[in-house]
């Protein structure tokens, strides 16, 4: 709530509810003058949001509404007219698509993959999936038959894809790979689209011990 020079009493009143309170002083100091008062807010989306519409696990438009109730009479007793002002804001969601390739393009299934909102790793962020028809979260995308690994229902921003466990034979990219998304770079479909690719490595052991050493092509 901003207004010049006046302060408002704005409590939680439930889940859902704020109350704003005006004091008589405060109505005729501000609003002698058809002066206007404006009232803002900022919301984050969380996981758990409901989802109203599923098409393939991406671009989800969510209504967040806001809703003003009022009383043209504020002050007057036994005045039960009222009047509302409903305001909302459509929150889509977005999708990371990653193609992973052999050295020869061919598609690897089986490789994981792990999803964080810094560069350095430490902050994992949970993918939302359906499965069985119910909405679930998960941290690891697998790479599919097709060398397909998707995280779903990401807001626009940078973010960062690491790989926890390379596909049967080949070594792994410890290389942190960094993602913008936003509304305009993403695909029709709403992902952005990221090949990755592995090299060939075999696993041989090493002269006077037991241990092993990879050889990579």
């Amino acid at each position: 709530v901003k207004t010049e020079s006046t302060d408002f009493i704005f409590t939680k009143q439930d889940s859902d509810e704020f109350l704003l309170e005006i004091s008589d002083s405060q109505y005729e100091t501000s609003w002698m003058g058809q002066q206007q008062i404006v009232i803002t807010f900022d919301a984050t989306l969380t996981k758990d949001a409901p989802i109203s519409a599923i098409v393939d696990g991406i671009r989800d438009g969510i209504d967040s509404n806001a809703t003003l109730e009022y009383s043209i009479f504020p002050y007057e007793d036994n005045q039960t007219l009222n009047k509302t002002k409903t305001d909302s804001v459509e929150v889509y969601t977005y999708g990371i698509k990653i193609n992973k390739v052999g050295v020869n393009d061919e598609v690897l299934s089986d490789a994981q993959f792990q999803l964080f909102s810094d560069s350095n790793c430490t902050n994992l962020i949970a993918d939302v999936v359906i499965k069985d028809g119910n909405i679930v979260s998960t941290h690891t995308a697998i790479s599919d038959t097709n060398g397909v690994a998707t995280f779903d229902r990401q807001a626009e921003g940078t973010y960062y894809i690491k790989e926890i466990k390379a596909p049967a034979g080949y070594t792994l990219d410890k290389t942190a790979k960094e993602v913008e998304i936003t509304s305009a770079n993403v695909d029709e479909d709403g992902y952005y689209t990221i090949r990755i690719q592995n090299k060939k490595g075999l696993l041989l052991p090493m002269t006077g011990g037991n241990d092993a050493m990879i050889m990579t092509t």
